[in-house]
């Protein structure tokens, strides 16, 4: 049994399959899931664990939070201690969206699925664009205005945080069959990939908000915004409306005197 620590970017955390059973190793080499009823988690913590090691973990403050499990090997042996998985919720930046209908930029969207990424493509401030930069651009010293270019290497948008905010984006009202009674029992769908999990809590689904997410001052982000009423035209033979995708960029706020993104 090893235990194994994760940073979440927000409030909640998702980790899929091998999960916490990635650092587990049997003596007799036998396959590995974790004990069922094992997993206890701390307190303020809200979790939901999975044989095969995956889990959904939430909270509502940051801090250090922690849960221990047991192994379980294909034989049916339970291991004899427990490991202990630590997770660590960074402190919010606060970030604030309003999301606007398209036609009218009055109407606010408030059930939407989101997602911030990470930006690192090449990257121009508009402050450094005239002839010569400003004080403070990074080619001030040259005189010479940068220039566009990629680097496939590096020029990509890893995945930061994602959420929902209502009960269409959050995917509420399913059901899944539970296996120990071969009846449908209330379930959560609202990590967006298809799986869904026995609703234990009884709220439906999770809202999470990008203002819970923790942002990186010195990196820059992108933000896509995807309406959870997008489908209402085709489900109702364009009776209701819908909203489509956008997105933007999560605009940094640079510290006088430079005028490059800190």
């Amino acid at each position: 049994m090893g235990n194994i620590t994760y940073t979440s970017n927000a409030t909640a955390l998702s980790i899929k399959p091998p999960g916490i059973l990635a650092v587990d190793r049997d003596a007799a080499g036998y396959p590995l899931s974790v004990a069922p009823g094992s997993a206890v988690a701390s307190g303020g913590l809200t979790l939901s664990v999975d044989k095969t090691g995956a889990f959904n973990a939430s909270v509502t403050a940051a801090g250090t939070y922690t849960f221990t499990y047991k192994a379980q090997n294909s034989q049916g042996t339970v291991s004899a201690g427990s490991a202990t998985v630590t997770l660590i919720f960074p402190a919010a930046t606060g970030l604030s969206v309003k999301v606007l209908d398209g036609a009218n930029k009055t109407t606010v969207i408030s059930d939407y699925r989101w997602i911030i990424e990470e930006d690192r493509t090449f990257y121009v401030n508009p402050g450094c664009t005239t002839n010569p930069p400003p004080a403070g651009c990074p080619t001030a010293a040259s005189g010479i205005v940068p220039t566009f270019g990629t680097n496939f290497h590096t020029s990509y948008m890893p995945l930061v945080a994602t959420g929902c905010t209502g009960p269409l984006s959050c995917e509420s009202g399913q059901t899944i069959v539970d296996p120990a009674t071969g009846t449908h029992v209330a379930a959560v769908c609202d990590v967006g990939d298809g799986v869904c999990r026995p609703d234990t809590t009884g709220n439906g689904f999770t809202v999470l908000n990008p203002s819970a997410v923790h942002l990186d001052p010195t990196k820059r982000y992108y933000l896509s915004v995807l309406p959870g009423d997008a489908a209402n035209p085709f489900e109702t033979a364009n009776k209701q409306k819908g909203h489509g995708m956008g997105g933007a960029p999560i605009a940094c706020i640079p510290v006088a005197p430079a005028v490059t993104c800190t």
